[in-house]
């Protein structure tokens, strides 16, 4: 739940926990210049991811793959190619002797399918992007909303202060 705190004005300022969190996540992405030579190659950290969310899925192997078919309309999504795509192991496969990379096509279906984060989180890392799920971006947007607003208060009182001191003194004429 959000932390509130009360300010000057005695308006209650809610901040969700992790809203600094985030800032600060996406601020060191984004300072990266320079990036080492297959520094994403994130083949074997995304099979992990994908098996992760899998295993983690309260439902069989069987049912994510038919929520996959069903979700994705490809028809084609078949146990075996579910394996061969979280395949630890190397091994020749009949697409040409290498595992089969997991098509970027069918992964809004897998995290429906498993519910599970792992594989969307490796994603964005690598891309330098902080992804969260839908409430909590929106209680994130909240905050950031609920900052902007007490900067154009606190933007406001300063104005008002000002124009009080101009009728006194009489010294913003024009301005």
């Amino acid at each position: 739940m959000a932390k509130c705190k009360k300010t000057s004005d005695n308006a209650d300022q809610c901040r969700l926990p992790f809203y600094d969190e985030v800032q600060k996540a996406v601020k060191d992405l984004r300072q990266i210049d320079e990036l080492p030579a297959g520094c994403l190659d994130i083949n074997t950290e995304l099979r992990a991811a994908i098996r992760e969310d899998i295993r983690r899925c309260a439902t069989s192997q069987e049912d994510v793959m038919a929520k996959m078919i069903t979700s994705s309309g490809d028809s084609s999504i078949t146990m075996n190619k579910l394996y061969k795509w979280t395949s630890q192991a190397a091994g020749d496969d009949e697409e040409g002797g290498k595992k089969l990379d997991f098509p970027a096509k069918h992964i809004p279906a897998l995290i429906r399918a498993t519910g599970g984060r792992r594989t969307m989180e490796v994603l964005a890392k690598h891309a330098g992007l902080f992804v969260l799920p839908g409430t909590e971006a929106a209680h994130a947007q909240v905050s950031k909303i609920d900052d902007q607003i007490k900067e154009l208060h606190e933007e406001r009182k300063k104005w008002r202060i000002l124009a009080k001191e101009s009728e006194l003194n009489g010294s913003l004429n024009g301005v």
